[in-house]
């Protein structure tokens, strides 16, 4: 399905309906902007409109992952719920063979908050990620190699999912793949999809992009997609970690992140407004500050962005070409830092670009932004 929210539309719809009720309301809430005053977006960081969280602006497939480190995630998932077409706690493993395929992670469950969430959102889909993050080599040698144990890990998978009254599971095992033949890879992602939706149940599965910087080959291809889209209902494409502490900048350029998309799903391709609609294209909500005489960097979350903005006072400037703000400073041992940050204008950007893919989005992960970012969705 074609996303039909336009880019202006979506500018202007965090403007309405202000929060504060006043004649200058719309001016005091945030909004799109490559010009961004560092004050402002101290004040106005965690402001939305309370008045339009029930209300869904876009017309397409908005997944969004929850961790359980993250409480303030937990929280956005229930104030935005309708703005939510699924919810992904990231609760489970499966383990590999000698353990029998077990899904672990159980108690990480919280039956209280789904409760919370489809109680605001009836219509929400709640799909646990359920990551291969422990198998080595032999695991998948020994199981994608033997029908008899690839019917056991789908076996309890997707006993697991119906047990716990999930809406389906988001599965990531691309990345962690290794060691077997990858038609083995695609045959069990295949035969996982068809049990899933036997069952009735959501799939969805977490795909690396196809090239990375300097156009290096990613692990995944057109070639090796193609197969899967009859079989699994969506794909959360990871759009970013574009860059690194050995050559740091912008997290998820804008021309990149269409490059994948047309790699993938080529505009000239069979059948390709369906498969696109099954592409969530990856938004990250967390920026990365680097060190770069030092080739350091690490993550960076919302409230670590501000605190750093109201010690320095830095100045956000807009990288045109990657559609990202960033700035630099210099800590308290006099190494300069470079910051590269969303905000409500690089998220405006994608959105439009993903409203021309027809499109879905998947966001890693809620509460690590600006609250203000989802009055866009």
């Amino acid at each position: 399905m074609r996303l039909k929210t336009s880019f202006s539309f979506v500018c202007l719809c965090i403007v309405a309906g202000p929060v504060l009720v006043s004649s200058d309301a719309e001016q005091a809430l945030p909004r799109p902007s490559e010009d961004i005053n560092t004050d402002e977006l101290i004040d106005k960081f965690d402001s939305y409109n309370r008045y339009t969280v029930d209300r869904k602006e876009l017309n397409t497939t908005v997944l969004v992952y929850v961790t359980p480190w993250n409480k303030h995630g937990y929280e956005i998932a229930e104030i935005f719920a309708r703005k939510f077409t699924h919810v992904s706690p990231v609760w489970f493993e499966v383990t590999g063979m000698k353990k029998s395929y077990t899904i672990t992670g159980v108690p990480n469950i919280d039956k209280d908050w789904i409760l919370r969430v489809r109680a605001a959102n009836p219509a929400i889909k709640i799909v646990p990620r359920i990551i291969f993050g422990e198998w080595r080599d032999q695991d998948f040698i020994d199981t994608l190699g033997d029908t008899t144990r690839t019917n056991k890990c789908i076996s309890n998978i997707v006993r697991a999912v119906e047990q716990y009254g999930f809406d389906g599971a988001v599965i990531e095992i691309w990345s962690q793949f290794s060691g077997a033949d990858l038609r083995s890879l695609i045959d069990f992602v295949i035969r996982l999809g068809d049990a899933f939706r036997a069952s009735k149940l959501t799939s969805v599965l977490v795909i690396p992009p196809p090239i990375y910087k300097s156009d290096y080959p990613g692990r995944i291809g057109r070639k090796s997609l193609e197969p899967l889209f009859d079989h699994i209902d969506y794909f959360s494409l990871m759009t970013y970690d574009y860059s690194s502490p050995v050559s740091p900048g912008p997290s998820s350029p804008l021309n990149w992140v269409k490059k994948c998309v047309e790699l993938l799903v080529p505009s000239d391709s069979e059948d390709f407004e369906r498969r696109r609609s099954q592409l969530l294209v990856g938004l990250n909500f967390y920026g990365m500050d680097y060190i770069p005489r030092n080739q350091q960097g690490e993550p960076i979350l919302g409230s670590q962005l501000i605190d750093i903005l109201k010690k320095t006072k830095a100045k956000l400037s807009w990288n045109k070409e990657a559609a990202e703000h960033f700035f630099k400073y210099t800590d308290a041992h006099g190494q300069e830092h470079l910051v590269f940050y969303p905000t409500l204008m690089s998220i405006a950007r994608r959105i439009s670009a993903v409203n021309g893919f027809g499109s879905g989005v998947s966001i890693w992960e809620i509460g690590q932004g600006q609250d203000s970012f989802y009055t866009l969705f």
